[in-house]
């Protein structure tokens, strides 16, 4: 058992039994009239761009893991190395499952974060709640700036490798910027 492993388990068990346990007692939150016409459209389609954001996620959380089961070693990995499978294996036979070990973990990452987005956006999308812009907007800084900063740090900037990333960035930027105005409305009054 690794030590890093088991202490984030022991850190985050407790704090995904109380996000999951029930409340007692009627919903806390107020309902605002959808708004403007125009207005809730455009959030109609940030939420739509916001639901396939997450579907990209899945499907990229998915064929990470796939990989990580099968393959292992991508192409454009091998190309930035400048090497082969055969010279990795070589190096360590222990190389490929711990690789393969990252990826499922990656894998599982991506598909976790799916499901919260897609979640997120098909049932808590309402006019008036903030919390799930802001939450949508810090998870993706949280997500997308790490992963773009340290292929540039690293100078693995092969466009194929990136674009998944490039096209979650565009397409979060869209939804956030259509659905601001009807997400963080304020009650009249």
């Amino acid at each position: 058992m690794e030590p890093l492993h088991a202490a984030v388990t022991v850190v985050l068990a407790p704090m995904f039994v109380l996000a999951v346990t029930p409340r007692t007692g009627p919903p806390r939150w107020t309902l605002l009239p959808d708004g403007p016409e125009p207005e809730r459209r455009r959030a109609l389609t940030g939420q739509l761009l916001m639901i396939v954001t997450g579907a990209g996620l899945l499907i990229g959380g998915v064929t990470v893991s796939v990989v990580g089961f099968n393959d292992v070693y991508v192409a454009t990995d091998l190309a930035f190395l400048g090497t082969h499978a055969g010279h990795l294996e070589e190096a360590n036979d222990r190389l490929r499952s711990f690789v393969a070990h990252d990826r499922a973990g990656f894998g599982g990452a991506l598909i976790a974060a799916a499901l919260s987005i897609v979640t997120l956006s098909m049932w808590g999308w309402r006019r008036g709640s903030r919390w799930v812009w802001w939450t949508l907007a810090g998870s993706a800084a949280a997500g997308f700036l790490p992963a773009v900063a340290v292929h540039m740090v690293i100078g693995y900037t092969d466009a194929v490798h990136l674009a998944p990333v490039y096209v979650g960035i565009a397409l979060t930027v869209a939804a956030l910027t259509l659905s601001r105005r009807y997400l963080c409305a304020r009650a009249a009054g």
